[in-house]
Order: structure tokens, then sequence, then C-alpha cells
């Protein structure tokens, strides 16, 4: 049987594990979890992230039906996402508090990093939320979660498992092919790429998405198609 590099290092990961255990609990008198020897995942080549043009992201978006609950709610929360690179559990964990209509400003803390990251709210954004909250989001609820669930019992999305198949279903219905492993990522990468591709400092752009080092974008390099034609050498005759 054929495996990929991930799922061949998960799997010898695994039964390390099992001998170990094995081991510990003199069920086996050597242990035998160094003799596993397999593909290290901090060594191997990551794949590129997942890329979806800004033009197919637009032509998903156009696909939301705006006229109900749920497509205004949906319509808020990928247009932050795109606006700003924030992934699902960023912009879901905005809440009421976090919005200055007056200083014109959004701020959430990364669930993953605990960082604070403010940003303009955008006026895209602002439209949205305000749309979304004058006239979708449940009332009476007593919750300050921004976007929460529009079926009993009220509360905030819960996983970001819902979302995406949301964003999936759009894209079926928009005609942009989205492969099961695409995710709200991809409007992380599509932003962060149209960042750089417009020559936006690193070090802007990270700040924004809600990263601390400069580096940890790198890998979005190899999505900067434009910048990477600088770096081809050209073909010998």
């Amino acid at each position: 049987r054929k495996l990929a590099l991930t799922s061949a290092a998960n799997a010898c990961i695994c039964v390390r594990h099992f001998l170990r255990f094995l081991y510990r609990t003199r069920r086996i008198a050597t242990d035998l979890a160094p003799a596993v020897i397999g593909p290290t995942l901090r060594h191997m080549l990551k794949r590129p992230p997942e890329r979806v043009s800004w033009a197919a992201l637009k032509r998903i978006l156009g696909a939301i039906d705006r006229t109900k609950p749920i497509g205004k709610r949906d319509f808020a929360i990928f247009i932050t996402a795109a606006s700003y690179g924030w992934g699902a559990a960023d912009v879901l964990s905005l809440r009421l508090d976090d919005i200055d209509w007056y200083r014109n400003t959004l701020s959430i803390v990364r669930p993953k990093t605990g960082v604070r990251i403010e940003v303009p709210l955008r006026p895209q954004v602002a439209h949205a939320l305000a749309k979304y909250l004058q006239t979708a989001r449940p009332t009476n609820t007593g919750k300050r979660e921004v976007f929460l669930r529009h079926y009993a019992p009220w509360g905030k999305v819960p996983t970001t498992t819902s979302i995406e198949s949301n964003l999936r279903r759009y894209a079926e219905k928009a005609g942009i092919p989205f492969p099961p492993k695409y995710s709200m990522k991809v409007f992380r990468c599509a932003h962060i790429a149209e960042q750089l591709n417009r020559g936006i400092p690193p070090k802007v752009v990270v700040e924004v998405v809600g990263h601390s080092d400069t580096r940890s974008i790198s890998r979005y390099a190899g999505i900067n198609i434009e910048q990477l034609r600088c770096c081809a050498l050209p073909v010998p005759k």
C-alpha cells in the first residue's frame, strides 16, 4: 500500500508510541520503539498552501444569497476573512465589543497565539457587519459573540467545520473547483499573496494576519507567482 510521506510518518509515530507503551507496562522485555524508522515531519517539504485566485473568491462571495439571514452571516464572515487574511477561528472569535464604530477599528485576540490584533475597519467589512447585525443576527440572545447559530439553542457558531461546508457549497454554486482538502485558509493565502504582490512590506502583512514573525509567511512565497518569475533562470538553448 502506497502512503503519502505525512501518512507514513504518522503511522510510524503511532507504532513507536504503542511499542513504548508495551515496554513501559512490561509486556515486552525490550524497547523496540527506536527500531521503527520513518520519515520525520520537520524534514519533509511542505506542500504549497491552498491557492484560490481573487477572481474566484469574488465569484464565491457573489454566489451567497444575501437575502437570507444565514447568507448575510456567511458573507460577513467570508469578507472579513478575505479582507484581513484571518482564519475561521479568528473571525468566529469576534465579539461585539471588538468593533469600534467611532474609531473605525476592529480588534480580536487570536485563539491560537493569544495576540491581540487591531486593524482599520474597512468599508466593505463595516457594511457587511452592519447589515448582518441590524437585519439578520438573532436578537435577545444575551450573547456577545458577533456570529451566532441561526437555530436554537442560540450561541456562537460552534466549529469551523459548518462554515467551511457552507463555503464549499457556495464554491460549487459559483462553479469554482474546491477540493475537500481546501478550507477557510484560502482567504489567508489569497490575502497574503495579494499583499506581497502589491509590494506591501512583510512586517505589515504579518501584523495584519496576526503572525509574530516575518519568517512565518515565507511558505506563502511559493504562491507569489509574479515575484517568482523574477527568480526564474533562462532556459539554456
